[in-house]
């Protein structure tokens, strides 16, 4: 994780005990899922967000998360222009951990462009990043999302879109902010949550 440097930052995590190992390994299965399926994580929070992965062209992504695909973004409030109604970021790690009954994922995501645009297209400077992970180990299950390195983006943008960031980003509109990654933590452990996901593995969010 990167050390943060300036701007803002956060920390979400929340943790799930289970009375049996076996209880733990099958709901982990289930979180494990919906983690690497990001087009289902709109499900965590009703759709009221939206999440599409795609690959550098835009078209949508069936298969599991990799590093270089983009996630677009689609929030309530203002759209960005830039972005043609989504913010984007890109991944740029995924990384494993299994050894000593620990069992872990990351995806590390960064502010971008969309294809073909050279311009960052989100409320956030490329320079932040988000860091989300889930980890089982013995009778535990922990979902984290962290932030850092959070600067509102003014970058060679149209008046309009600077101003929604700045709204965006402090919190003048539901957006990525701490309280949604809250949710993010809090229902991806959530029975009912990932009932929806898992329900809903076939659909994609356009």
């Amino acid at each position: 994780m990167d050390l943060q440097v300036e701007g803002g930052h956060h920390d979400s995590s929340q943790t799930k005990t289970f009375a049996t190992k076996e209880e733990c390994t099958q709901f982990f299965k289930n979180v494990k899922e919906t983690f690497f399926n990001v087009s289902r994580w709109g499900h965590l929070f009703n759709n009221a967000t939206k999440f599409s992965l795609v690959d550098k062209n835009g078209d949508v992504i069936l298969l599991p998360p990799a590093p270089g695909n983009l996630i677009k973004i689609k929030i309530p409030g203002p759209s960005n222009q830039t972005g043609k109604g989504y913010d984007w970021v890109q991944i740029v790690e995924i990384k494993l951990v299994d050894e000593n009954n620990v069992e872990s994922y990351l995806i590390t995501v960064s502010p971008t462009h969309l294809p073909g645009i050279q311009t960052t297209a989100h409320f956030f400077q490329n320079k932040a990043k988000n860091y989300f992970s889930i980890k089982k180990y013995n009778l535990e299950i922990v979902a984290e999302v962290h932030g850092r390195n959070e600067i509102v983006n003014y970058r060679n943008l149209p008046v309009i879109d600077k101003i929604r960031n700045f709204f965006v980003a402090k919190g003048g509109v539901f957006g990525l902010s701490k309280i949604h990654w809250e949710l993010w933590v809090q229902n991806i452990l959530d029975e009912k949550y990932l009932y929806k996901c898992l329900k809903n593995e076939n659909k994609t969010n356009q």
